[in-house]
Parts: structure tokens; sequence; C-alpha cells
């Protein structure tokens, strides 16, 4: 009985000290899950705020946050030399480009969303590469 006991304690020290590693919920962007579920939560919101009916282009709906996480993200150690670095190059020109139509005077709430869509659509093919 109290060998059984020492072991069930040793067992959870040894499991708390080692960890499960990073969380698949995390939202530290030094991991590159934890950057990928910050790109993911950022488009998702973009995309919301694109289509939302309220939106007349009355403020630019594209964070900071965006950037930075896509730079991480595709500067982190597990994804650099894979094709999740590719994408995530991608969606950085992506970014940019979005940026730049909203910035410019002749922009439209379609060509936003057009671009908006494309990421979106990356989004859901590096989720799958995950």
């Amino acid at each position: 009985m109290i060998n059984g006991l020492r072991l069930a304690g040793f067992l959870c020290i040894t499991g708390l000290l080692v960890g499960c590693g990073p969380s698949a919920t995390t939202q530290d962007v030094r991991t590159s899950i934890g950057a990928f579920n910050i790109v993911k939560q950022e488009i998702d919101s973009l995309k919301a705020t694109i289509d939302n009916p309220n939106w007349q282009g009355q403020y630019n709906p594209i964070e900071d946050q965006v950037q930075s996480a896509l730079s991480s993200l595709a500067k982190n150690e597990k994804v650099v030399g894979t094709p999740l670095e590719a994408e995530a190059k991608k969606l950085l020109e992506l970014e940019a480009k979005a940026q730049q139509i909203y910035n410019s005077p002749d922009a439209t709430r379609e060509k936003v969303e057009e671009v908006v869509n494309e990421m979106v659509a990356v989004v859901e093919k590096m989720d799958s590469m995950m």
C-alpha cells in the first residue's frame, strides 16, 4: 500500500516537472502553435468585421497583431523550411495587399473582402497542415 502511494506521488511529481508540451490552445507566439492560434483568431476576427453589414470602411480592420504573429510564425524554427513557412509568407503578402487596398483612395468593401477571403483560405490550408 505504501509503495503504491509512493509510486503515485512520484508519477505525479514527474508529470508536473516534465509537463505536457505546448497546449493546442496556447497563445504564446514563441511556439508555432501559439503563433498560428493568434493568426487564426485575428483572421477570423477580420473576416467577421468585413462580413458585418455595419462596417463601411470607417476604421482599419487589420490589427497590428496579425503581422507580428505572422512574422513570428514564419521565423519559428519548427516552421522554417517547411510548407508552412511558404504559407505564412503568402499570408504576410496578402496582409500587406489588404493594407494597401484599404489605404488606397479607390478602396472598396469588395476589394478588401476578396483579399480577406484569400487569407481565410490560406489559414484553413495551414490549419490542415498543423
